[in-house]
């Protein structure tokens, strides 16, 4: 308990931040739906003359902006980008921090195991992404209720999803900070992995011979087009998740465990 305590306190400011960060881009998101509704037929004459990869690309084909439920699926890929940053740097911080504050010494002083530590560690980061996700959830439904309402098990779906691509870029960050040998480049090259792995989904939209790319990239995970229509999620990339989540978390404890600390 006192590492998890450690780990949260450590983090205190930086969660502070980025809840207020994410309360913001929702409230304004919800805001800037007003402009939109009023609009009317004017800004989807806009979105329909668009190139159809410009729609794609911009999450906006097929929807029509000026219904509340439709425009949040177009806001919520940029959501899903912002928390996907917090969690890839949260995953690759909980372990560089320590070598790059030269703290590793005093935690590793500890009578406890390296296969303890990471776990203890990774709860902490579980409890962040739920605090971030909890906050992204109860500002959404508070917006979208001002608009429509009966729209909770909508918003629950989607927020499911949001969790699940939080968890495994949480991972990812991890995965990358355990086996990488220098701490001062984690952050960056999990940044880089991210980017990648955005730029894949995206390419899969746009070109239907990258359609494999679907089952590699975690922001092709979860459809908020067919989440808000109750569709429900995709068994098959659900269960491509769970595979991707267990690989990534035995490479974080096996890398960590084997890790040549730098004290």
């Amino acid at each position: 308990m006192y590492m998890v305590l450690r780990e949260l306190k450590s983090n205190l400011k930086s969660l502070f931040f980025w809840s207020l960060g994410i309360l913001f881009i929702v409230g304004d998101g919800i805001v800037e739906y007003e402009g939109f509704q009023k609009s009317g037929n004017a800004i989807s004459s806009i979105i329909g003359a668009m190139p159809e990869s410009l729609q794609i690309i911009l999450n906006m084909d097929g929807l029509d902006i000026t219904d509340i439920l439709d425009y949040y699926t177009v806001f919520f890929a940029y959501l899903v980008i912002r928390c996907a940053v917090h969690s890839v740097m949260l995953g690759s911080s909980i372990i560089a921090k320590e070598e790059r504050d030269k703290t590793a010494e005093f935690l590793l002083a500890k009578p406890i195991s390296r296969e303890k530590i990471i776990l203890l560690k990774l709860v902490a980061g579980i409890i962040q992404l739920s605090m971030i996700n909890a906050i992204a959830w109860i500002s959404t439904f508070i917006g979208i209720s001002f608009y429509e309402e009966g729209k909770g098990m909508e918003i629950a779906l989607l927020m499911m999803g949001l969790y699940l691509v939080q968890s495994i870029f949480l991972l990812i960050g991890t995965a990358i900070a355990a086996v990488c040998r220098s701490p001062k480049i984690t952050m960056s090259l999990s940044a880089g992995v991210l980017l990648i792995l955005y730029i894949a989904s995206i390419m899969r939209s746009l070109y239907s011979g990258l359609d494999f790319l679907h089952y590699l990239t975690p922001f092709a995970y979860i459809d908020a087009h067919q989440l808000i229509n109750g569709e429900g999620f995709d068994g098959l990339l659900i269960g491509i998740a769970i595979i991707v989540m267990a690989a990534l978390f035995t490479i974080t404890l096996r890398g960590y465990s084997r890790r040549d600390m730098t004290l």
